[in-house]
């Protein structure tokens, strides 16, 4: 997934020793490792890809015979015994508002996470495993990223759930998969909602076994939520929050509720409060501010870079998440917009992801991405990047959303049509990226 030139980047920050990986992805692994300065090179182990029959190309370690019984370990080094604060994970942030960093993720920020989101019974969202019955999940979020990493495999391997793992989204594969494992609950990210929704390979029968399904990495609309329940409408679906820098889950809805615009209540031994932009106050219950975070989960710190780390953590341990956010009467928690995304209208703020949803609930849109573009008189202004399945005219779009939000916010920056939106793993738009290559 990743090319030589981003590989090298993580394999300079992080110190690897070895690289674990499939023989489809070698020649891309010794061009990253040829670029290092150091003389110690990172080996690297080839293990069973998707291919039928794996050859392991000259100079690679062979994982079978390294986990084999009769290896001999007697020459290894003693290994120290672990302690909670040692630092087990190193996922990298997204990096979709600066340079990638290693999140230093210990023992206690992973176990504890683990205990936060499923040993209370209205935040479990998979039944008892038992000596008749198993439910199964499918990984299909890559392994190397915090939600599928520890949400998913770790969390749901500590309650014995089978685990079944797609090597990449192919639609065909998933949905059978679905079916042929009755998988009850679906983890997911927004791309993959709207697949559902919107998709004419989807049929309701491919669902039929689905109870929830849950949403995080991104927001998602109600509008996209509704085309799902027009096909299953017996889904639960809901929404959870969550970053790298906190193992990675923080809120989560529990399952007696119902409400798809909130991402739910603070996990437990977890505290949150928001924060005016201006002044650093404490806000009351309905008052947009940052959402900063303190609690077991949040991360060691990242890695050699005390001033990033200092940038995000306070002194009090709180750890400032970058996300607007508001909560209610009953502290149910809601997600505004990313900090660095908003755009600045005139001194107006404007949420990127109102726009978008408004964009795709535009019948010819698929999907949708807004950023602000530099404009002489207002400062900022929002432009829009969409996916289409029919012809639709810029100049059509733009009236769509003109008839439903004030004037600051209109597409005054225009529409680019294309044909995919950037988005990393996770399923985030890579608005960073559309700048660079649309906005000249």
């Amino acid at each position: 997934m990743y090319f030589s030139d981003e590989m090298y980047k993580l394999l300079k920050l992080s110190g690897a020793k070895c690289i674990i990986t499939v023989a489809a992805n070698y020649t891309t692994v010794l061009q990253a490792i040829s670029m290092l300065e150091s003389l110690e090179k990172p080996f690297i182990i080839i293990t069973q890809g998707t291919e039928v029959t794996t050859t392991i190309p000259e100079g690679a370690v062979n994982f079978q015979e390294l986990i084999a019984k009769n290896i001999d370990t007697s020459v290894l080094s003693t290994v120290q015994p672990a302690s909670p604060n040692d630092v087990v994970a190193l996922p990298f942030s997204s990096g979709t508002t600066g340079l990638p960093k290693g999140v230093q993720l210990t023992h206690r920020n992973l176990v504890a996470n683990i205990l936060q989101v499923t040993l209370r019974p209205h935040l479990n969202y998979q039944e008892p495993t038992t000596k008749t019955s198993q439910d199964a999940f499918l990984c299909i979020l890559p392994m190397f990223h915090i939600y599928g990493l520890s949400f998913i495999m770790l969390t749901r391997l500590f309650h014995g759930v089978k685990l079944v793992t797609l090597p990449k989204f192919e639609a065909t594969t998933f949905l059978s998969s679905i079916k042929r494992h009755k998988v009850p609950t679906l983890f997911v990210v927004p791309p993959v909602i709207l697949f559902l929704g919107s998709s004419a390979m989807v049929k309701s029968h491919h669902l039929d076994s689905v109870r929830y399904l849950g949403n995080a990495a991104a927001p998602i609309g109600a509008m996209d939520i509704e085309k799902l329940h027009r096909k299953s409408p017996h889904i639960h679906v809901f929404q959870g929050y969550g970053l790298t820098e906190t193992s990675p889950c923080v809120i989560l809805m529990p399952k007696e509720l119902n409400n798809i615009s909130s991402i739910g209540h603070l996990v437990p031994n977890t505290e949150a409060k928001v924060v005016d932009l201006v002044t650093d106050l404490t806000l009351p219950a309905g008052g947009v501010g940052e959402l900063w975070i303190r609690g077991p989960q949040v991360m060691k710190g990242y890695l050699d870079n005390i001033e990033a780390t200092n940038d995000v953590i306070d002194k009090d341990n709180w750890l400032r998440t970058g996300d607007l956010a508001c909560y209610d009467d009953d502290n149910l928690f809601y997600i505004k917009d990313r900090l660095k995304e908003l755009i600045k209208v005139k001194g107006y703020q404007v949420a990127p992801a109102e726009l978008e949803e408004i964009l795709r609930s535009h019948p010819s849109v698929a999907e949708a991405a807004v950023i602000g573009v530099p404009d002489k008189r207002a400062g900022e202004v929002p432009r829009a990047f969409v996916v289409c399945t029919t012809e639709v005219s810029e100049d059509e779009l733009k009236n769509y959303v003109a008839g439903k939000v004030s004037d600051f916010k209109q597409l005054s920056g225009g529409v680019t049509f294309l044909e995919s939106i950037p988005k990393n793993p996770s399923g985030k738009i890579l608005r960073k990226l559309l700048k660079e290559e649309y906005i000249k």
